[in-house]
């Protein structure tokens, strides 16, 4: 893990590192007592293979332990594709309170 940790080009705070051949990008958030603060990433990469009808994906998200905090994602699906479990373009998962972790297999279906 730690021969392929890198800071994030143009974010210092941000780190990418390799886990088990996924991609892994860790941050940490200091907040004041009685403020709030927040963290948004856009990440996109291209595949070395085409797409296929009924192929997976899996988003993996952990919190912090102790951590109290809301979590808004947002997957798209490639062009050609929708996602099975809800038949659109962008899958949205919304929690006001993150679970410590949270694993997201999705399902492409090729239109």
């Amino acid at each position: 893990m730690e021969s392929t940790l890198a800071p994030v080009s143009g974010i210092p705070t941000v780190s990418q590192f390799q886990e088990s051949g996924k991609n892994v990008f860790a941050t940490w958030l200091t907040t004041p007592a009685g403020r709030t603060s927040s963290a948004n990433f856009e990440y996109s990469r291209r595949l070395d293979r085409s797409f296929l009808d009924g192929d997976t994906y899996t988003f993996v998200f952990e919190r912090q332990s102790g951590a109290d905090q809301s979590v808004d994602i947002v997957l798209n699906a490639p062009p050609g594709f929708v996602w099975q479990e809800n038949g659109a373009l962008k899958y949205e998962y919304v929690s006001p309170a993150a679970p410590g972790r949270m694993v997201l297999t999705l399902t492409l279906k090729q239109i």
